[in-house]
């Protein structure tokens, strides 16, 4: 059994949009046997509370505690969209002064938690890409830019960029080398470029 939380996403969608407002447990058991037992029974519900959680499945949990999906829409649900966003923005925050606090003094730089300060500091930046990747594709929808939230949203993104580049810059000291790893590895690798170099691989 895999997690493989791409193609479970793709089936709880193909459910819900013939089958609008389904229990959370026939839409389960629909996506196990769409999977042909390839999914773990977790794997599907921590897809299906992670879609849930970012707003793209619509929670409705009965007076007898059943509890129904239906997919969401981005440009009803606007307000719960940017909630989740910035929960998500403050969540960043954390994490970076949590970051400040435990390796903004010299003395905490070692060179034996070089590589933990570094892939700590990477995490972050990749969580924050993926929430300014979003921000991006959003401007595609009005009710999103005309929302009350939108300015100070993108104001936070900018300040958490400026808060990791900060933290990088602490950690360089009188070299840059922190810094450039940092960006290296963001930079997401061209796949059929390194299959073609490193691994025979034939286009």
């Amino acid at each position: 059994m895999t997690i493989d939380a791409p193609e479970i996403k793709q089936f709880i969608r193909e459910f819900l949009s013939k089958n609008p407002h389904s229990g959370a447990t026939l839409l389960h058991t629909w996506v196990m046997e769409r999977g042909n037992g390839r999914f773990g029974q977790t794997a599907i519900w921590h897809t299906i509370r992670d879609m849930a959680d970012g707003g793209e499945l619509v929670t409705d949990v009965q007076k007898n505690k059943r509890v129904f999906y239906s997919l969401g829409d981005i440009a009803r649900d606007v307000s719960k969209i940017l909630d989740v966003m910035v929960n998500d923005l403050e969540e960043i925050q954390e994490q970076l002064n949590e970051f400040h606090k435990k390796y903004h003094m010299p003395k905490s730089q070692t060179e034996l938690n070089y590589l933990m300060r570094l892939m700590d500091l990477v995490t972050i930046s990749r969580t924050l890409l993926g929430s300014q990747s979003y921000l991006f594709l959003a401007e595609g929808f009005k009710d999103f830019t005309t929302h009350k939230s939108w300015k100070n949203i993108n104001k936070t993104v900018d300040e958490l960029w400026k808060s990791i580049r900060a933290n990088a810059g602490q950690q360089s000291g009188n070299n840059d080398r922190f810094y450039q790893e940092l960006i290296w590895s963001l930079r997401a690798p061209r796949r059929e470029k390194f299959e073609s170099a490193y691994s025979g691989y034939k286009k």
